[in-house]
């Protein structure tokens, strides 16, 4: 995604040396990138869309295209959201940590992530929020995790 997005904005680059298969035109409506700062620990991304579809890593595709990536179950991240045709509507950014109990979460510090929210990624209209969430305690969502972005299409 991120040399597309370079030869997207810049035409001018040389890009005689990227191998043309990892060339793709990448314009999308939506994309959600999380990163965080422990690499034991399992972050999940769920974002719902206006129709009350959930997509996350067990659930990797909505009906109106929304697609997230392969669950990163260690490291640091990133996991990712995209949707090419975006439809009109409130979107929420979600995350749930799995990979320990809430002692040793909490024994571990305070979690921070990184989320960049894009609208038209790749194209000149586009938009880039960055929201940084440090976590303990906190309340449930409605998906039982952390809300960390809202945003309407």
């Amino acid at each position: 995604m991120e040399i597309n997005h370079l030869i997207a904005k810049n035409p001018e680059l040389n890009t005689s040396k990227i191998d043309k298969r990892l060339k793709i035109n990448i314009p999308v409506d939506i994309r959600v990138v999380i990163n965080w700062n422990m690499s034991d620990i399992d972050i999940d991304l769920y974002v719902e869309d206006p129709n009350d579809e959930e997509c996350s890593y067990d659930y990797r595709q909505t009906y109106i295209g929304g697609r997230i990536s392969t669950d990163n179950k260690s490291g640091y991240g990133p996991e990712q959201f995209i949707l090419k045709k975006a439809v009109k509507g409130k979107y929420w950014v979600y995350v749930r940590y799995y990979s320990k109990s809430r002692d040793e979460f909490e024994a571990a510090g305070p979690l921070t992530i990184m989320a960049e929210v894009y609208t038209k990624y790749g194209d000149k209209a586009e938009q880039r929020k960055v929201i940084a969430l440090q976590t303990s305690k906190r309340g449930a969502s409605k998906l039982g995790g952390v809300q960390v972005a809202e945003f309407e299409f």
